[in-house]
């Protein structure tokens, strides 16, 4: 999940009665999570805390570059993080499709069934169809 020179140079346990974790990276760490959009951020910095706290035990990480805080354009690291049970990206925005009408999936139904029906009755001469909204025509072609 992490190029080869990202590091980290110490795993710190805060405080064993609250829970709190401290991640120490080189400073490869900030340029590179900078580097990502936001929803590759958002994913890859969730993984990270959600991995770290479920193997430690912990509650809440924070993530540090050198011994100080970051940010990026889209978070401030100076908090702790929490780990995420939800892994839905609330950055992603979902491609609404939306679904032809249904006299247009009946007129293609009707359209297929013709085509094939006249393929069957046609076969081996060269078609040439034409359809409008209002009509179709047939055309042989020897």
């Amino acid at each position: 999940i992490l190029p080869s020179n990202v590091n980290i140079q110490s795993v710190e346990k805060l405080d064993p009665e609250v829970k709190l974790l401290q991640i120490d990276y080189t400073s490869n760490f900030s340029q590179y999570i900078s580097s990502l959009d936001q929803s590759e951020e958002y994913l890859t910095v969730t993984t990270i805390v959600n991995t770290f706290l479920d193997a430690y035990g912990y509650d809440k990480v924070k993530l540090t570059c050198n011994g100080e805080a970051f940010k990026t354009e889209n978070r401030d690291y100076s908090e702790f993080i929490e780990f995420t049970k939800d892994l839905k990206n609330p950055y992603y925005v979902e491609e609404v499709v939306e679904e032809p009408e249904p006299e247009i999936i009946d007129e293609y139904s009707k359209m297929t069934t013709l085509f094939d029906a006249i393929d069957n009755t046609y076969e081996g001469t060269n078609l040439l169809i034409s359809s409008t909204s209002s009509c179709s025509s047939l055309i042989s072609v020897k």
